[in-house]
């Protein structure tokens, strides 16, 4: 850790123990700051990540800085990093989809189109870090991702979200039906597992998880060349996305897991019986956060 962000973080202390969705505040402000970090933003961008919500929001009402007082922050994140995380706790979310000229603070000040792209990568880090179910499954967000993307943001072709021409909402349900039913009680059989986690695709399919459970089903089969491929593209999928869409299991472990059914492929290894130890821990996380 550098010095830097040791300091943030001591300033950021309170947030220990201010609530946050499934955790604490502290927790999703450095979440955010890390998906901002691996998806290659600029540092003034993933500093305002890291404090983006500390001057509270027209969501979260909490916060740690007084808009009145604007030059403690500065003081400490820069007059850019700053700027941004004023903006966020002053414009509304759907002005981030706006094509007009952005203006907040009763047309006071307007934000930049740059500023609005970093605020729009912010934004979607924040979703992303928090969204989910109240088991900790996947919920719908990604088409919130892919229309903040297409307004207009920072980010590069390496992300997944980008280079989707487009999706219908309701590519999405059918995606998330179907993952759930693939994890569902009774269990159906394999092949039909298999089945329904290849329907979990949204736009071109962009959503690492589904790839890494049928990369299990896979080399339960002894298909060892097909496990191989479909874990390389879950984990590949998740590394750009920087954050779970299942949230059941950690960005480490669900990378853990990849690399772990890529490596028993590779041996050619038999009698795993992963898939239904898989399904079985994900249910019990799953009712355990419920």
């Amino acid at each position: 850790m550098t010095d830097q962000l040791h300091r943030y973080l001591t300033v950021l202390a309170p947030t220990r123990s201010m609530a946050h969705g499934a955790g604490s505040f502290m927790h999703h402000l450095f979440g955010v700051y890390q998906i901002l970090v691996a998806w290659g933003c600029a540092p003034a961008v993933y500093t305002a990540g890291l404090f983006h919500s500390t001057y509270g929001t027209e969501f979260y009402a909490a916060s740690l800085f007084d808009f009145a007082d604007r030059q403690t922050l500065r003081e400490l994140i820069g007059a850019e990093a700053e700027a941004l995380v004023y903006a966020f706790g002053r414009m509304s979310r759907s002005q981030l989809l706006d094509d007009s000229p952005v203006e907040i603070d009763n047309g006071e000040h307007r934000i930049s189109d740059e500023q609005l792209g970093a605020l729009r990568c912010i934004e979607m880090a924040n979703l992303l870090e928090q969204q989910a179910a109240a088991d900790r499954s996947p919920a719908i967000f990604i088409r919130r991702l892919w229309q903040l993307a297409r307004a207009g943001t920072a980010l590069d072709h390496r992300h997944p979200i980008m280079g989707i021409v487009d999706f219908p909402a309701r590519q999405e349900h059918a995606a998330l039906d179907a993952y759930h039913r693939a994890l569902g009680f009774p269990s159906p059989d394999a092949d039909s597992t298999a089945e329904l986690l290849r329907q979990c695709t949204i736009g071109s399919g962009i959503v690492g998880e589904p790839l890494i459970l049928l990369a299990a089903i896979e080399l339960d089969h002894g298909e060892w060349a097909a496990a191989m491929s479909a874990a390389g593209r879950g984990r590949d999928l998740l590394a750009r996305w920087a954050c779970p869409w299942d949230k059941r299991l950690s960005f480490g472990d669900w990378l853990g897991l990849a690399d772990r059914i890529g490596e028993l492929a590779e041996l050619g290894a038999t009698g795993t019986d992963l898939w239904p130890q898989l399904r079985s821990m994900l249910q019990l996380k799953g009712a355990r956060s419920s």
